[in-house]
């Protein structure tokens, strides 16, 4: 009777990191959305800079994938953290 070690349990650690970096995804393909809303639906209009509108969105939108690191501790609440090793006694 002794301990070993068994492998890192990979394919959940996968699946979960993989339901976090798709939130990461969701968030820029949210900000290319509003990026081309307001080029092409809305273009130019008269007394609006679009350059500084563009730029608005991203500074918007650069604060978003920081809250929801926050929001998810990277990943941790979400369970996407890998245990290097997991100890059973035989």
């Amino acid at each position: 009777n002794g301990w070993y070690f068994l492998d890192p349990p990979w394919k959940n650690f996968e699946k979960n990191l993989q339901v976090h970096e798709d939130g990461h995804k969701r968030i820029a393909e949210e900000c290319a959305r509003a990026v081309e809303q307001r080029i092409i639906v809305e273009g130019p209009k008269p007394g609006r800079n679009l350059k500084r509108d563009v730029n608005n969105i991203f500074t918007l939108y650069a604060r978003k994938p920081i809250a929801y690191d926050k929001e998810t501790r990277h990943g941790w609440t979400q369970d996407a953290v890998f245990n290097s090793w997991t100890v059973v006694q035989e």
